[in-house]
């Protein structure tokens, strides 16, 4: 008798595991094309976002480069335009950033040149020259803009 149930058991094992079988066929094709999408969002936000953070790298060197060129450079024909012009023409930077050189609290212009017959500089030893950069960012994911970021960086540096 035990035979008989053996053999009806067994074929319907056989059954339930071919039907479920066939019902997991197509199930990782259904579960890629779902979350596909999200994967794709998230690795295009990480990659963004990483290029916004090279930006403020890139912005925080240059400005960190312009301040100690100012610190040691007052004898130079004009400081105050080669830090601007290079900050200008820093790579990964936005086309107009926003510069600010100050001397102890005071706005010097862009150009700042060295008078040699006088022996005059506008930088002063000993004086306190602070650089602010005030660059815009851009963050981009799969079409979804959320708006220009401002990026900034500042140094402060004795001039020497």
């Amino acid at each position: 008798m035990s035979s008989r149930f053996d053999g009806f058991f067994g074929a319907l094992r056989k059954k339930a595991r071919r039907a479920l079988k066939r019902a997991n066929e197509g199930s990782a094709i259904v579960e890629m094309a779902l979350l596909l999408p999200i994967m794709m969002f998230i690795m295009t936000g990480i990659f963004s976002f990483s290029v916004l953070l090279f930006q403020e790298i890139q912005l925080t060197e240059t400005v960190c480069n312009a301040g100690r060129y100012l610190a040691v450079a007052r004898l130079a024909p004009d400081p105050c335009s080669t830090v601007t012009t290079a900050i200008q023409n820093a790579p990964g930077l936005s086309s107009n950033p926003t510069i600010t050189i100050t001397q102890n609290g005071t706005q010097i212009p862009s150009t700042c040149p060295y008078n040699a017959t006088t022996n005059t500089s506008y930088l002063v030893q000993g004086a306190t020259v602070k650089v602010s950069v005030v660059s815009k960012g851009f963050l981009a994911v799969l079409g979804f803009t959320p708006g220009p970021f401002s990026l900034g960086s500042q140094i402060s540096e004795i001039v020497q």
